[in-house]
């Protein structure tokens, strides 16, 4: 049976505003924008719904379906999990829990709203991403700015909460800018613009002094090296940008960097820490006695002892999404950072394989576009593309996925990526369908 596509337009303009909107305010995640707000949290969610609104309107009046997916319908099954799972909650805490999960059902309207957006018009995703490139590079200089201003405070971060939130949202942002850069087509003048904004994140990244997202650029390497052995034609050659900046510019800081920028020793230090980290994660219970991990100052540590500890006494449904926070499981008195342990205590067995579906198929949607945009325009936009969600899911092993939006962004770009692809490299293998349809057999199902 052949599956057609719906009528490709251009979307009205103010969705194109909103957008652009919505790729700035992502970064800002410690800047007071609205008088009524401590800081910017927020501003990104009411955007989402005014596009919402838009959107609806504008499909009720072109008599459009909305349209979903797979990663829809899983994100749509963690939050009704994450509902249900309140019950478990003690009645004190529910105020706290409740609030915790307006985030996955705000993250499940922006994914309903962008992939339909992005059916609707293609194109809006080339935007999309060019003012998430834009927007990184302005973030980039700001944090630059406020270093400047700072002599030698390891904490200035610009317009993030702090310098962890500086260094998971710059080590996104890197992605982004390197997708957009490799699309076909776009204007030479970004390069002008962006490739420098590259140092800046890297610097940003450097500075913010997280192990978990050095980490997470070792994987994103050793997997942009992987991808070189398959892609076609000269390509290759220019795959070679991105590792080569990344060295180039990660060993100038770590060297020269630092006799010029305090804030850089501190990342020499992190640097020689990074082998630490990953032991203490992956360190085995029968090293450590419970005694150790009582007295242990690390924080890591204690939230692994604390999750697997909840998952034990809950293992179905867990303790409440949100309710690791302030529970008598949490030694810290912290919200979960690891994400899949999050889910394994909050939402027990069958809201950490929702996760681990949800996080297979974003890999598996990339792998496939990646394969399917071999030896055409789009293969190393979707080389990079894949890049970030595998390097991403590394990160999210040791930080908070569900709260920070470049997770969100990373999973509409997926989602809409083949999309583009179809109508980047049109294919038919019969003759036409209906007037502002086109067959296509080259664009991975999901």
């Amino acid at each position: 049976m052949k599956q057609t596509q719906p009528a490709r337009g251009r979307a009205p303009l103010v969705m194109y505003v909103i957008l652009a909107g919505l790729a700035f305010s992502a970064f800002l995640t410690g800047t007071k924008l609205l008088p009524f707000l401590a800081n910017n949290v927020g501003v990104f969610e009411v955007l989402i719904v005014g596009l919402g609104l838009v959107m609806v309107v504008y499909m009720f009046r072109e008599e459009a379906p909305i349209r979903f997916n797979r990663m829809i319908g899983l994100v749509a099954a963690i939050a009704t999990v994450g509902l249900v799972s309140q019950f478990a909650v003690p009645q004190e805490r529910l105020g706290i829990t409740f609030v915790q999960m307006l985030i996955p059902f705000s993250l499940l309207l922006f994914a309903v709203v962008m992939y339909n957006l992005f059916v609707v018009d293609p194109g809006a995703l080339v935007f999309f991403l060019r003012c998430l490139a834009y927007g990184g590079a302005a973030i980039g200089v700001w944090l630059f700015v406020d270093q400047i201003q700072s002599p030698g405070d390891i904490n200035a971060a610009g317009p993030f909460r702090n310098r962890a939130h500086a260094g998971i949202y710059l080590f996104a942002a890197f992605w982004f800018v390197v997708v957009y850069l490799f699309l076909p087509n776009r204007p030479r003048i970004d390069a002008l613009v962006l490739y420098p904004s590259l140092a800046l994140a890297l610097y940003g990244i450097a500075v913010a002094g997280r192990r978990s997202v050095y980490i997470a650029l070792i994987v994103g390497l050793a997997t942009l090296g992987l991808g070189l052995f398959l892609l076609r034609g000269t390509d290759r050659f220019k795959s070679l940008v991105a590792p080569l900046l990344i060295v180039l510019i990660a060993t100038g800081l770590y060297f020269v960097g630092s006799e010029f920028v305090p804030q850089l020793r501190f990342f020499q230090v992190r640097v020689a820490m990074v082998g630490t980290r990953v032991e203490t994660f992956y360190s085995a219970y029968s090293d450590l006695s419970d005694a150790e991990v009582e007295d242990s100052d690390d924080f890591i540590t204690l939230q692994r002892k604390g999750g697997i500890q909840a998952f034990s006494d809950h293992p179905l449904l867990g303790i409440g999404y949100g309710g690791f926070y302030a529970s008598e499981y949490s030694p810290t008195g912290h919200e979960m950072h690891s994400t899949p342990l999050k889910f394994l205590a909050e939402t027990g067995l069958v809201g950490f394989l929702l996760y681990v579906a949800l996080m297979g198929v974003l890999i598996g949607t990339s792998v496939k576009t990646f394969l399917a945009a071999r030896g055409g325009p789009y293969q190393l936009s979707a080389l990079m593309l894949l890049v970030a969600i595998v390097a991403g899911g590394v990160s999210y092993i040791y930080n908070r996925q569900m709260t920070d939006r470049t997770f969100w962004i990373l999973l509409v770009l997926i989602s809409g990526f083949p999309l583009l692809l179809e109508v980047g490299e049109p294919r038919t293998t019969e003759a036409e369908g209906p007037a502002g349809t086109m067959e296509s057999s080259n664009v991975p199902q999901y």
